[in-house]
């Protein structure tokens, strides 16, 4: 489960951009396995990162994305 901001701006104080904002999209704030996946139909239940969007990628053993899903607003 991947936790992530839509949106984040973030001040610039210094440098040649100082003063200015950078604007970035989906910045990851935090990431964390919910479970293993043998093909069969699965149901998990997990609590969604506090203030983050969240999206879950299913990944094979040796790391190549199967799949991957944005999770509405209240889907667990």
């Amino acid at each position: 489960m991947i936790g992530f901001d839509r949106e984040h701006t973030t001040p610039i104080g210094r440098g040649e951009n100082g003063g200015r904002t950078l604007t970035e999209a989906n910045i990851v704030r935090s990431i964390r396995p919910v479970g293993k996946w043998s093909g069969s139909p699965l149901k998990i239940s997990e609590q969604f990162p506090e203030g983050q969007d969240v999206a879950v990628v299913l990944e094979a053993p040796n790391g190549q994305v199967i799949g991957a899903s944005r999770l509405a607003d209240g889907s667990t």
